[in-house]
């Protein structure tokens, strides 16, 4: 069983985490201190007896709604402009750009911990917020890049001569076939952002530790290994996801 199943699988168990029989992750059990996997614990408890399988699972639950939720934004403003201004050219695309590209050149994580230092007091949707507009020109870019790159298709101009409408060739033409490089970047970007926002929590930065149930403290600092599988399964699952769709697209040798 590989890392990637693993974080397939902590997705969904974070996903449907309320409707599994999990144990409650705050529960202390004094009667299972470091106890080891078994069957009532998948994967032992910690010093204070909490289950270790449902901490992770729970815990997931902030990284993975942060990763989705910055992801959204990011693609619902940078995804159209990439589109429109690949498709459009000239001065539009020209301006555009380099805005898209001045903003490039700040470090994205400088600038988050310096947003996020200020804005107080914090919340989870606060961090959403200032990671999505942070992702806006990364995912402006790839997009556009993407869509220069079937722009001049003959399909395209074809659909221009007969008359189509710029919304129709951007609907029907452009964005199926920008889909796949869309999709995979999405999936890679969720797991970038779940990285960012571990980064921000290791500063003191993200939500309060209470809402990280999978996070680990100073008083169980020697079961620091089965804690990190919290940030680590998400990540894993995002980026083999990508893979696991090239795969299932891609026409099988024995078809062809």
């Amino acid at each position: 069983m590989d890392l990637c199943f693993l974080g397939r699988l902590n997705i969904f168990g974070a996903i449907f985490a309320n409707l599994l029989p999990l144990a409650n992750p705050l529960n202390e059990n004094f009667n299972a201190i470091n106890a080891g996997p078994g069957l009532h614990h998948l994967l032992g408890t910690d010093d204070l007896g909490r289950d270790i399988f449902s901490r992770i699972v729970y815990g997931s639950r902030v990284s993975i709604t942060v990763g989705l939720g910055a992801i959204f934004i990011g693609y619902g403003i940078g995804a159209p402009l990439g589109m429109l201004a690949a498709y459009r050219r000239g001065r539009f695309d020209a301006i555009l750009t380099t805005i898209m590209y001045v903003l490039l050149a700040f470090p994205a994580l400088i600038a988050t911990i310096a947003v996020l230092s200020f804005w107080t007091p914090r919340s989870l949707l606060k961090i959403i917020v200032v990671i999505g507009i942070a992702s806006i020109p990364l995912v402006y870019r790839v997009i556009r890049t993407a869509t220069l790159s079937v722009a001049t298709k003959d399909y395209v101009v074809a659909a221009k001569v007969q008359g189509a409408t710029d919304r129709r060739i951007l609907m029907k033409e452009l964005l199926p076939n920008i889909a796949p490089i869309a999709v995979s970047f999405f999936l890679i970007g969720v797991a970038t952002v779940i990285i960012l926002e571990g980064a921000l929590a290791f500063l003191g930065l993200s939500v309060n530790p209470r809402r990280r149930v999978g996070q680990h403290d100073q008083r169980s600092a020697h079961r620091l290994g089965p804690e990190l599988l919290a940030g680590l399964l998400p990540v894993a699952g995002a980026v083999s996801l990508p893979h696991r769709l090239e795969l299932h697209r891609r026409p099988h040798p024995l078809a062809l």
